[in-house]
């Protein structure tokens, strides 16, 4: 075994016989070799698998080439993994790093999938500057801060889903994984796999992939007595960074997103990533960080500034570094044979970005404002509030049947000031909502639905039709008149309107210019 690795389990074993010794007050999480000098919080840190099947989708064929059933399991198989806050026992051991690049999987079933995904994680660490196939063994052993099926604190905890970057798996960012359980979060991820095979692709199909394994794991972890369901975050580094912040637009449970070097901030991925059909900039309406860096030529935040109503933090670093942002930094420098981690190790953007991170989470998930001032007294993060969020149509219809046609009306005047086009109400919505109006006798009302429907759908002869119906109905002739001229003008080019609706339409306004101007 490498001197330094033999130096770093020395130390590991001393830092895990104080931890048994100390006193229930100091059982916090051990630090590993690998977190160099970023510090835990105040909690023991648990990690648990669960094996379960994708049974709407599958992963292996149901026949051989020739026509033959298979044998076996042909659902997706998706290990979730879990690192949690934890209580102390007798019988802990923190586990090692090997068990992240293989994670034990309770069904056997799972060893065959596994083994492909172990395979693919010793393949890369190999290919690593300066390593070897016997250094990455001998890395194996190397401690990390986690207990294997250790006993779960007593409360429930935010839970945050993290996506690695595209074909890592656990090792991707184990040491911000654990140092977010320290400090009282349930973090849970699953392995990185294709939608058929072992390894993602930067794609559509397979961003869709990861998402949904997401998807699939939040339905079994929301049930577990020591996660709170009602406070959710997600995060992901590079492709992973993205998935997360699609996930965001999907899922209103959501409640603050996190990207570390994300593709949403690289110039080269802002088509791509705004070309997925879940995209939406406007369903981007909770807390965001973003930690990038500032010297990388192909930066580009257009992408977060269209995301306008989702209070922004973008954390701009200096001096990129290859996998600064993950933890393949430390194991680089764990497979290098001269370095001694435990003494010489220093990372200090990866330190940054795991604690703007954890001050992020806390502050938008816990409510502590003071890790939101912490968030930004660094200097290197700057904030960008955002704008006020328009209505949806359902929300814009909900007002208008519990506090009426007047106050929807000023929500949507200011929108059009401030905001042009960011209520989408369709027109026949709209307008039945105004004929409901007009039938319950709140003719006044009705005319101020009609206005604004026809102000957003200029050119549909039937809104300047039903405008003159409200117009009517509370005097106003003139007002009429000029709508019922206004149907006339633009029936000649409304492709809404079918053939037959435009000579109803035509005929009545014709009648009611002659009755109303004699």
């Amino acid at each position: 075994m490498p001197k330094n690795v033999k130096s770093c389990m020395v130390k590991f074993v001393v830092f895990s016989l104080i931890g048994i010794l100390s006193s229930q007050a100091e059982l916090a999480a051990q630090v590993s070799p690998i977190w160099g000098k970023l510090q835990p919080g105040p909690h023991r840190i648990g990690f648990q698998t669960f094996e379960e099947y994708d049974y709407s989708r599958t992963f292996r064929p149901k026949r051989d080439y020739f026509g033959a059933q298979l044998p076996g399991e042909r659902a997706r198989p998706i290990q979730i993994c879990v690192w949690y806050p934890a209580r102390p026992a007798v019988e802990d051991v923190e586990i090692t790093y090997g068990e992240y690049v293989f994670p034990n999987p309770e069904d056997p079933d799972f060893y065959a999938f596994l083994s492909g995904l172990q395979r693919r994680e010793l393949l890369y660490l190999i290919s690593l500057p300066g390593s070897s196939g016997g250094l990455v063994l001998d890395a194996m052993s190397v401690g990390v801060a986690a207990v294997r099926n250790a006993p779960p604190e007593e409360g429930q905890f935010p839970l945050l889903l993290y996506f690695p970057d595209v074909g890592r798996g656990l090792s991707d960012n184990l040491v911000l994984c654990e140092y977010l359980a320290s400090h009282g979060f349930v973090v849970a991820t699953t392995n990185s796999a294709g939608m058929a095979d072992m390894s993602p692709t930067a794609d559509q199909a397979d961003l869709e992939t990861l998402i949904r394994d997401r998807e699939f794991a939040l339905a079994h972890l929301r049930d577990l007595d020591f996660v709170d369901k009602d406070r959710l975050g997600v995060l992901g580094r590079g492709f992973g960074g993205l998935a997360a912040l699609i996930m965001q637009m999907r899922n209103y449970d959501i409640d603050a997103v996190a990207g570390l070097d994300a593709w949403s901030v690289l110039r080269e991925h802002l088509e791509f990533a705004t070309l997925n059909p879940n995209f939406n900039a406007g369903r981007m309406i909770t807390p965001l960080l973003q930690i990038y860096y500032k010297d990388e030529p192909t930066s580009d935040l257009a992408l977060l500034d269209s995301c306008k109503y989702a209070d922004r933090y973008l954390a701009g670093f200096e001096n990129r570094s290859e996998d600064d942002l993950s933890s393949y930094g430390a194991i680089r420098q764990l497979l290098a044979d001269s370095v001694d981690l435990t003494l010489a190790i220093s990372r200090p953007s990866y330190d940054l970005a795991c604690r703007h991170t954890r001050d992020f989470f806390k502050a938008h998930l816990e409510a502590d404002e003071a890790s939101r001032a912490s968030l930004t007294a660094t200097g290197t993060t700057t904030f960008k509030s955002g704008q006020d969020l328009p209505p949806t149509t359902d929300q814009f219809l909900a007002i208008i049947r519990n506090q009426g046609a007047d106050r929807a009306v000023e929500i949507w005047d200011k929108f059009k000031e401030s905001d042009p086009g960011s209520i989408t109400v369709p027109e026949a919505t709209l307008n039945a909502a105004g004929y409901q109006m007009l039938q319950s006798g709140r003719s006044e009302e009705a005319v101020k639905l009609f206005r604004i429907n026809a102000e957003s759908y200029p050119g549909s002869a039937n809104c300047w039709d039903s405008y003159a119906d409200g117009l009517i109905a509370i005097g106003d002739h003139e007002g009429a008149i000029r709508c019922y001229k206004k149907v006339l003008e633009v029936l000649p080019t409304d492709q809404a309107a079918d053939e037959s609706l435009k000579q109803t339409l035509r005929t009545n306004a014709e009648q009611g210019l002659l009755r109303l101007e004699g």
